[in-house]
């Protein structure tokens, strides 16, 4: 696959996840709000997998091989927006347990209902 391609689905599926777990983000704060989320949180964590699922694992190919100096730079810059990827990864868990634990909690929902 040639990067030009690859470039372009990784800035789909980007795109993509950041959308979604926009949606995620307004379906939990309504659901935890209104009171739905304890009763019925599937459409709030489909929508969490989705974006998660979504958003790229790797910015280069898998098979793909520096042979120039300028490629071993492209390599170096893409390890730096690897790290970003994760820590975004990072940033929608700790979003997803706010909204699906501990606002609920805050409201006085019950998280786990023992009953």
């Amino acid at each position: 696959m040639n990067l030009e391609r690859f470039d372009l689905i990784v800035k789909i599926r980007i795109f993509v996840s950041a959308i979604v777990f926009a949606i995620f983000i307004g379906v939990g704060f309504h659901a935890a709000i209104v009171g739905w989320l304890s009763d019925n949180p599937t459409p709030a964590v489909v929508l969490l997998v989705i974006a998660f699922l979504a958003c790229p694992r790797r910015v280069l190919p898998k098979n793909w091989e520096a042979q120039t100096e300028e490629d071993r730079q492209l390599r170096e810059e893409r390890k730096y927006q690897e790290r970003r990827l994760q820590k975004v990864r990072l940033f929608y868990f700790f979003v997803a347990f706010f909204l699906l634990a501990l606002l609920p909690f805050f409201l006085g929902e019950p998280v786990f209902r023992m009953t």
